[in-house]
């Protein structure tokens, strides 16, 4: 699990980790890691702003409804 590995300092959620997971999948480890705010989000276990620095992004552009669906998942953790 690249992403744990690149991202072992933070202590979240394991539906948060679902959700980087699906992100890498689509994006590549090096993609999610280009989300820094979303990522200082996280280490403060702050999901709702992390959702919105994750629709604040070229992501959504390209793929609205995927970004939107796991946007939501991590605002509701």
């Amino acid at each position: 699990k690249e992403v744990e590995a690149n991202l072992s300092f933070l202590r979240i959620e394991q539906d948060a980790w679902e959700v980087l997971y699906l992100m890498a999948y689509q994006l590549g480890v090096a993609g999610v890691m280009k989300f820094h705010k979303m990522i200082e989000a996280l280490r403060k276990q702050d999901y709702k702003e992390a959702s919105k620095e994750m629709l604040n992004s070229h992501w959504r552009l390209q793929t609205p409804a995927r970004a939107e669906r796991m946007a939501q998942i991590m605002e509701k953790i």
